[in-house]
């Protein structure tokens, strides 16, 4: 250790292990380790025991010697010389105290032959004494490293009384002891005596050959210790091949029933495209003629609620266009649509029920004779799936008979926030007897009680660890006595509390033990015995306790559960929801696994992370299908029933919904239900009324009636309720219309379809117009306010340049197409978009726009042109005039009774007097006449002089009447065209009625060609299982066998590797006369440790499986699994098939060296660009992060490329830059999606699967995730660069803990888990930190340099086959080699692009041969290196 690192690191060097203080007086035990002398007096006085001492840390016990007081206990000079150097490194900030006059200051000298510190009046006493004259002194503040080394390897003297100047340079052979000169003469006269370093020099000697031989006898037991080890790797290794011998089998045997199902699915499905395209085009003939329809209707209604009299008016032609009766062709003909039918192969079935298993499994023995363990066929379990009430099996262990059920949402309560009464983030519901609801609330880390029909009643619990404090609380229920029980997840522990909320009791810690320990405790339920069900998600466990927390049982486990969210128990049978598997399976009483049903997708009985279940009153099984936003029921035999929910935050639609319950009346509670009215910002908010009219809920206004043709206003909001209908749930608020009183009050239940509804019409306000006034004058083709707005047939209005700009472009006079709707128009007159109808009302609209933004835009005077914000209106002129030129408006006699008012002044009732202002004519001269009469013959509004003009003769009506008979005309045909659309509308649900039924029937078939598989494979699994239990049976006994011998082999070289380490600390650390002075101490800890030989392990068998070829010949003869029958009134479908594409070459190279002798071929597929990280899998595939590509590849371990996956964007299975990559347990690809600051998961062959995280600095957030790796419990540990901080999430992606953050780390690029340690590569400090499990600092290695141990932005870490630490130092072009100490070991690499050298080597991972397998960035290729 230099000088440097010395004084880096003094502070520890110094610091007493009990006080936590600077040493004072330090005293060394024989075990090396040392104290105050006050702490080891304590220590004795505390044992009681006078004359002996124990270490403190050690826990050793030693005698001491003379009068038994730890006085009596050697000095460690060592020390004493390291107390010096501390205060020569503070002198400047903490004062030095003075050996002679005790006065403490900065200013102090030091003497190195005195070994003490002088102030400086003293110091000129000192230098007086002749004695002291060849004395060197130096001032602490002028100390150089040479001047500390000198304080370090000062002489150590003479401890006697009298003797304390005398320097020990003599050891006395007899008494064993270094000695001063006066000693000699004295104490030790007529002794035999030597040098102090000769005596030195020949007991090191002595010493380093014990260590020697205990080095030798070190490396025997390691070697034993790797015998063992191998003979451990390839006893598993063989157990694993024989299991993937069994694997392989069975995958044969699915396989060929997979093919034989696909068989009869290609058949299904080819027929079933023909005739559903035979359908649709029917169906699609029907719904164009009804579109044609609508939209006459809609484009007419438009019409009349928009347009002023003389707009309806004018449009005479529009009208007969729009209106135009669409021809219609006959009904619906299904003669194309054939009848389905399936009959499974009974004989198949039979002769696998028959069948002795897939393969024998044998265990040979070299000690005794093996005995062969066959395997005995089982019974085939039931296996749960089934369709429109067939059930699967007769014999279905859960079988039951029910009825078809619907479900409607009556009451939806809370509000997502913190305070008492709100929600956030509730996740487990339970019930109790009086039908209070109990909800867990996630993120507000409590408990919320409510009542029934959804009042508040009280809340408990806060976020910590202690009694009654919850961090996340998930699982809940009601015990018989009313107590709450909570599973309190990331505590890892179930609490109970009586029904107000008090703290009763607790159970369980974080472990994997059985007894009182759990991992991630989520779903939890009690059956009828009071027995807790809870499910250990991190364990892959249920585990069953009593009531009062005493552990009975588990079942299930790797293999059995993925991810158990949720277990109930129903009679004989326990049901657990496995949210990564996506599927329930059921378990016997004994947690024997006998089915399963579902799989992943958003059909019928499929899931998408099934959540928590619950039994309803009528015995249904109700399953929270979370990421499909719905609950499924099933029949507890597994047959699908039907579901409610869809996504969405209204009455009846669900939101990822996680739990059910059942209230006392039959209705069903789902937690998950929050109502968009619950996020309105008014102070009048809609409120569900539950009047059981036709049983449907009815909405209102709060404070107001529902009444028949009333009109009411809340908040500025005017509501109107026009018509009450009594029709079927296909009614709209096109057809609603008034119903009979006694119809009305007819509620006979027959048929649940009948409902009553209020279909509510809503008018615009001023405010809400206001509000929506720039939509309303914008011209969609300038996207700028209209400048003289004019309208076309269509009823689409423009800007006149606009429609010029259009028609000069198009090069067709007289004509124009609507930039709307695409239709062209023949344009009247001249042909020039001039000729065309003004839009009164956006003219309108126009005003009072600029009346609105009168203090923001000045308004121009329609007099002088002057803009002004001071400007007044004329509701008479209909115009803007200013505050000079209203005084010459107002003079004129004519304009007397004209109202005027200043914009700044304005009202809503006067905006709305803008909007009903009259409309004039347009005829020259007569431009402010209004219009009042319409002329019969040339069917125009005209005003008093046109009438007695232009259409004197014509035959005249009042405007007004007019109007109001155009009205009546147009009502009556838009009512024969709703009656024509009702017609179409039946025809239509006709094909739907029919093409479901089809489809219906399609999946009945199929569902019985896959019930007939799963009857199959289900037989073949177990068969499969009962092999893998004979083969996990005898290898954990060989295995522990192994077990206890190694163990016993590493206790005897811990041993010794500990006498070995604490000989060579002292003959490092001490100085001559400690080393001499410890002979007993040497003598006790490297005496030679006796050893004992284990046994042999002849009893470890070989392995070995016969897969059964009778078997696969059995399925492969067999003509299939079952026939479909397709019966026809007219041809039959035809069959088509599919191909496959080749994949693609890929550069690698070992020791630099290519893999291939060919290149990339010139395909970008397979390149890499920018390469970052690196991940193996167990078949010894490569997945790299392509940077630059935003992609994924693979490769296999000779560099071809096998795959790629991704492309550049933020949806799911796209990337932003990818950059950590991990495998996980099974095998899925676990990406960092940098740029998208989230984590997304994929399958083996790149399929989408999973994300989690969103950009922010919550926990649930990231802000650049970097690195990634997956500790042993398949926890993702992911580097949360932007936030400074290391989180880790459950294999289900549940945030778990946090650790980091400014202050310890710059810039976190990575962190991996060995053992009890994280070990995290700090980019911009150049380091390598270690944290403890609790995520608590350590330490670190390393600094910013060149050298050995140095780094210059180091990157991502791996641990090899040795257990060596490999970091990635990217700006020094090499890959370290660590001890995990931190002790540098070696490097390899340097800059360049040749063979072995890198640029910016990115990460790093490890093939099954121990191969080293490095990512380059800036070289975009990949090596491989062999360990020499």
């Amino acid at each position: 250790m230099d000088i440097k690192t010395l004084l880096d690191n003094l502070h520890d060097e110094v610091s007493c292990s009990v006080c936590m203080c600077t040493f004072t007086d330090p005293k060394q035990l024989p075990c090396l380790h040392n104290f105050c002398l006050n702490c080891l007096n304590g220590v004795q006085r505390t044992s009681g025991v006078r004359g002996k001492i124990t270490s403190p840390e050690c826990r050793r016990q030693f005698q001491i010697s003379g009068s038994g007081t730890p006085s009596e206990l050697p000095t460690n000079f060592r020390i004493n010389s390291l107390l010096d150097v501390l205060a020569i490194k503070e002198c400047s900030t903490v004062n030095v105290k003075c050996r002679n006059c005790d006065k403490r200051s900065a200013q102090t000298l030091y003497c190195f032959q005195c070994c003490s510190f002088w102030c400086e009046e003293c110091i000129v006493g000192h230098n007086i004494m002749r004695e002291n004259k060849d004395h060197r002194t130096l001032a602490l503040k002028d100390f150089q490293d040479q001047d500390i080394k000198a304080v370090l390897e000062r002489p150590t003297f003479c401890q006697k009384k009298h003797h304390e100047n005398k320097e020990l340079e003599l050891f006395c052979r007899n008494c064993k002891v270094a000695i001063c000169s006066a000693c000699a003469m004295t104490l030790h006269e007529g002794h035999g005596k030597m040098l102090l370093q000769e005596a030195t020099d020949a007991r090191e000697t002595q010493i380093n050959s014990t260590i020697k031989s205990l080095k030798d006898k070190a490396l025997e037991k390691r070697k034993e210790v790797e015998k063992i080890n191998q003979k451990s790797a390839e006893f598993q290794s063989q157990v694993a091949e024989v299991k993937s011998q069994v694997h392989s089998c069975v995958d044969q045997i699915i396989a060929i029933i997979e093919a034989r199902k696909q068989d009869v699915f290609e058949k299904i499905d080819d027929q079933t495209k023909k005739s559903l395209g035979s359908l649709s085009e029917k169906k699609s003939e029907v719904e164009k003629q009804v579109k044609l329809i609508e939209s006459a209707i809609e484009q007419t209604e438009t019409l009349l609620k928009r347009s002023f009299s003389t707009e309806i008016l004018g449009f005479s032609e529009t009208f007969d266009t729009i209106l135009q009766e669409q021809s219609t062709q006959g009904n619906c003909d299904t003669e194309y649509i054939p009848r389905f039918s399936f009959t499974k192969s009974e004989k198949l079935i039979n002769q696998l029920s028959m069948s002795e298993g897939i393969g024998n499994v044998e265990f040979v023995f070299s000690e005794f004779k093996a005995k062969q363990s066959g395997t005995k066929g089982k019974e085939s379990s039931k296996v749960i799936s089934g369709n429109k009430g067939a059930n699967v099996h007769d014999t279905s262990p859960l079988e039951t008979q029910v009825q078809t059920r619907r479900f409607r949402s009556v009451l939806s309560f809370g509000q997502k926030g913190k305070s008492v009464g709100m929600l956030k983030g509730p996740w487990g519901v339970a019930v109790n007897d009086q039908g209070e609801i109990a909800v867990t609330e996630y993120w507000n880390h409590r408990v919320s009680l409510f009542s029934s029909d959804g009042t508040h009643l009280r809340s408990f619990g806060r976020f910590g660890k202690n009694n009654g404090e919850f961090k996340y609380p998930s699982g809940i229920a009601f015990d018989s006595l009313g107590n709450i029980v909570v599973a309190d997840y990331v505590n890892h522990r179930v609490q109970v509390f009586d029904s107000n909320g008090n703290f009763l009791s607790k159970f369980s810690k974080q472990g994997s033990r059985d007894k009182y320990q759990l991992k991630y405790p989520e779903g939890l339920s009690i059956n009828g015995n009071g027995d807790l069900i809870v499910t250990s998600q991190g364990n892959k466990l249920i585990k069953i306790f009593s009531s009062s927390g005493e552990y009975l049982r588990k079942f299930g486990g790797a293999g059995s559960l993925v991810s158990p969210h949720h277990c109930i128990q129903h009679g004989q049978y326990f049901m657990v929801s496995d949210y990564g598997d996506h599927s329930i399976k059921i378990f016997n009483i004994e947690g024997k696994f006998i089915s399963k049903f579902g799989k992943q997708g958003n059909k019928h009985g499929e899931f998408n992370k099934p959540r928590c279940l619950s039994v309803n009153k009528e015995g249904l099984l109700m399953v929270c299908d979370g990421s499909n936003h719905r609950v499924h029921v099933f029949e507890v035999s597994g047959k699908f029933v039907t579901k409610f929910g869809s996504e969405g935050i209204e009455g009846g639609e669900s939101k990822f919904p996680v739990s059910t319950a059942n209230l006392s009346d039959g209705r069903i509670v789902d937690p998950s239900k929050v109502p968009s009215w619950l996020h309105v910002c008014s102070s009048h908010t809609f409120c569900l009324v539950f009047m059981f009219l036709k049983k449907d809920p009815v909405w209102e206004i709060t404070g107001t009636e529902s009444s028949k043709s009333a009109t009411h206003t809340a908040d500025g909001i005017s509501i109107r309720f026009p018509r009450v209908l009594f029709n079927n749930s296909k009614a709209s608020n096109n057809t609603a219309g008034n119903v009979k009183d006694d119809d009305a009050d007819n509620d006979d239940g027959e048929d649940d379809e009948n409902r009553i509804n209020l279909f509510p019409t809503f008018t615009m306000d001023i405010k809400t117009l206001l509000d929506n006034l720039h939509d309303e004058v914008s011209c969609s083709v300038c996207m700028c306010p209209f400048t003289d707005p004019k309208q076309l047939p269509c009823l689409h209005s423009f800007c006149l340049d606009c429609l010029n700009g259009i028609q000069r472009t198009s090069g067709v006079r007289g004509k124009i197409t609507c930039p709307e709707c695409r239709r062209q128009f023949q344009i009247p007159g001249s042909g020039n978009p001039s000729e065309l109808p003004t839009n009164f009302r956006i003219n309108s609209l126009l005003d009072v726009l600029a009346i609105k933004e009168c203090s923001a835009v000045n308004v121009k005077c329609r007099n002088c042109d002057k803009r002004s914000a001071q400007t007044l209106y004329c509701f008479q002129c209909c115009s803007f005039w200013c505050e000079e030129c209203i005084v010459g408006h107002n003079i004129i006699r004519e304009n007397k009774d004209h109202r005027t008012l200043a914009l700044k002044d304005f009202q809503d009732q006067d905006i709305k007097a803008v909007l009903e202002r009259p409309a004039f004519c347009q005829k020259k001269h007569h431009e402010n006449k209004e219009l009042e009469f319409f002329c019969k013959g040339c069917k125009v509004a005209i005003c008093n002089t046109c009438a007695v003009t232009l259409h004197e003769g014509h035959g005249k009506m009042p405007l007004q009447e007019a109007t109001d008979e155009r009205k009546t005309q147009i009502d009556s045909m838009i009512r024969s065209l709703k009656d024509k659309v009702v017609e179409k509308q039946r025809e239509v649900e006709q094909f739907n009625q029919r093409s479901i039924a089809f489809q219906s029937k399609v999946t009945e078939v199929k569902s019985q060609v896959q019930s007939c598989v799963d009857q199959i494979i289900a037989i073949i699994e177990a068969r499969k299982q009962d092999v893998f239990d004979a083969v996990d049976n005898q290898a954990a006994k060989s295995l522990e066998s192994l077990s206890q011998k190694k163990e016993a082999v590493e206790k005897q070289l811990k041993i010794i590797e500990s006498a070995i380490e604490q000989t060579e600390t002292l003959l490092k650390r001490s100085f001559s006369t400690e080393i001499l002075g410890f002979s007993e101490t040497f003598d006790t800890i490297l005496q030679e440790q006796s050893t004992q030989e284990t046994r042999d392990t002849e009893s470890i068998p070989r392995f070995s499986f016969t897969k059964s070829e009778k078997l696969i010949n059995l399925l492969s003869m067999s003509e299939g699994i079952g026939k479909v029958e397709f019966v026809f009134s007219e041809p039959k479908a035809q069959q088509s098939g599919t191909k496959n594409k080749e994949s693609s070459k890929v550069i690698a190279g070992i020791k630099g060296a290519n893999v291939r002798d060919s290149p990339f071929e010139t395909q970008s597929v397979g390149m890499l660009n920018g390469p970052w990280g690196v991940a193996v899998n167990d078949h010894d595939e490569m997945a790299v992060t392509d940077l630059w590509n935003h992609r994924v590849s693979v490769f296999s371990s000779d560099g071809t490329h096998l795959r790629s996956f991704g492309r550049p964007g933020n949806n799911n299975g796209a990337f932003y830059y990818p950059s950590g990559i991990a495998f996980d347990s099974h095998g899925n690809i676990v990406v960092a999606d940098c740029a998208n600051h989230r984590v997304q998961v994929f399958d083996r062959n790149g399929n989408f699967l999973s994300m989690f995280g969103e950009q922010g600095s919550r926990d649930n957030q990231l802000q650049h995730p970097r690195g990634l790796s997956i500790n042993g419990n398949g926890d993702i540990i992911v580097a949360d660069t932007g936030n400074k901080l290391i989180k880790i999430f459950s294999s289900s992606h549940n945030y778990l803990r946090k650790f980091g953050g400014a202050g310890l780390l710059v810039t976190p690029y990575h962190c991996i888990q060995h053992g009890q340690y994280f070990i995290v590569s700090d980019f911009s400090d150049h380091s390598i930190k270690m944290f403890d499990l609790e995520g608590k600092f350590i330490s670190k290695f390393g600094k910013q340099g060149n050298k050995d141990g140095e780094f210059d932005q180091p990157r991502y870490l791996s641990v090899n086959k040795e257990g060596l630490l490999m970091v990635c130092d990217a700006r020094n072009h090499r890959v370290q080699v660590f001890e995990l100490s931190g002790k540098f070991v070696t490097n390899f690499g340097s800059e360049g692009s040749g063979r072995g050298e890198f640029k910016c080597p990115v990460s790093t991972a490890n093939l099954s041969d121990g191969r080293i397998v490095v990512c380059e960035k800036e070289n975009n290729r990949i090596q491989v290196f062999d360990q020499l």
